[in-house]
C-alpha cells in the first residue's frame, strides 16, 4: 500500500504527501541499501521540492548515522549547513570529509574551509590550530600565513605574528608585498615587542627596496627621539634626505651624528656638511 501511494503522490506532484509516505517506508524498511535510497530521496525532496532545509538535514543525518562515510550525505549536509549558516555543524561535517578524503587536494580544501569557518565564528584559538594543521600537512602557503597573521594580531600574540610575517616574507616575491611585510614586521618589533634593532633592520630593508616608503621613513623618524636608536636611524635617513634635498630634516640627523661623533676629523667633516646645508 505504501508503494502504491508513493507512485500516486509522485505522479500527481503531491510532494508533502510523498514526503510523509517516504518517511513511513523508511521506518518499515530493514534492508540497508533500500533504506539508504529512501532517505536520499527524502532528503532531495525536502531540499529541492519542499524547500524545507530542516527536513532535508534530518533525512541526510539519519542516512549518515547508518553509514558515517556516506559521501553523498556528507556533501548534502555540507551544502545545507552552509546555506542555513549553521557554522558549528558545518565545521564538524568538513572535518569528517577531510578525514575521509582520498585526494590530497580535496583534503586541503576541506581543512582550509574548516579553518575559515572557525575564524568566522570568532574562535581564534581553534582557527589558529586549524590553519597550522594545513601548514603542517601541506607546507608553507602565503594564503594560510596571511590568515594566521590576522589571527595572531587579533589574539595579540606578537611573537607568533612576527615569526609568521618572517615566514611569509620568505615566500613573497612581489616588491609591493615584500615592502608591506617588512614595514609591518618592523612595526610589530618596534611597538609590540620593543625589539628596536630588529625593527630598524626591517625598515632598512624596506627602504633599500624602495627609498620612498613613507611608513618606514616615518617609523625611523620617530626613532630619532629614542636615545638608543637615534644614531642608527639617522644613518639610514641621512642619504635619503640628501637625495630628496630635505634640508631641514637633514640638519636634524646631522646634529644627531655630530653629537654622537667622538673622532675629531669626522666631527669636523659633519660640522662642515651641516654648515653648507644651513647656508642654502
Amino acid at each position: 500500500a505504501a508503494r502504491a501511494l508513493e507512485r500516486i503522490y509522485a505522479s500527481s506532484g503531491r510532494n508533502h504527501d510523498l514526503s510523509r509516505i517516504l518517511r513511513v517506508q523508511v521506518k518499515l524498511e530493514d534492508e540497508a541499501d533500500a533504506r539508504r535510497a529512501l532517505l536520499g530521496r527524502l532528503g532531495a525532496l525536502a531540499e529541492e521540492a519542499l524547500r524545507d532545509d530542516a527536513a532535508a538535514i534530518t533525512a541526510w543525518k539519519e542516512r549518515l548515522e547508518d553509514d558515517p562515510a556516506d559521501a553523498e550525505a556528507l556533501a548534502a549536509l555540507d551544502r545545507l549547513y552552509e546555506r542555513i549558516g549553521d557554522r558549528r555543524q558545518l565545521v564538524e561535517i568538513l572535518r569528517i570529509r577531510e578525514r575521509n578524503a582520498e585526494d590530497a587536494d580535496q583534503r586541503k580544501v576541506f581543512m582550509w574551509r574548516a579553518a575559515q569557518t572557525l575564524e568566522s565564528l570568532g574562535d581564534v584559538d581553534e582557527a589558529i590550530l586549524a590553519y597550522r594543521a594545513v601548514l603542517d600537512d601541506f607546507g608553507a602557503d602565503r594564503k594560510v600565513l596571511g590568515a594566521l597573521a590576522g589571527l595572531y594580531e587579533r589574539g595579540e600574540r606578537w611573537h607568533d605574528l612576527a615569526e609568521t610575517l618572517e615566514a611569509d616574507l620568505g615566500l613573497a616575491t612581489e616588491t609591493s608585498d615584500r615592502i608591506e611585510l617588512l614595514t609591518r614586521l618592523g612595526d610589530v618589533r618596534r611597538i609590540r615587542l620593543q625589539e628596536i634593532p630588529e625593527a630598524i633592520e626591517a625598515y632598512r630593508q624596506a627602504l633599500t627596496i624602495d627609498p620612498s616608503t613613507s611608513s618606514a621613513r616615518e617609523a625611523l623618524e620617530e626613532l630619532l627621539g629614542n636615545e638608543g636608536a637615534r644614531v642608527e636611524a639617522a644613518e639610514i635617513l641621512r642619504p635619503l634626505y640628501e637625495a630628496d634635498g630635505a634640508d631641514d630634516k637633514l640638519l636634524r640627523v646631522l646634529d644627531i651624528q655630530i653629537d654622537q661623533e667622538s673622532g675629531l676629523d669626522a666631527r669636523l667633516e659633519l660640522l662642515g656638511r651641516a654648515a653648507s646645508v644651513a647656508e642654502k
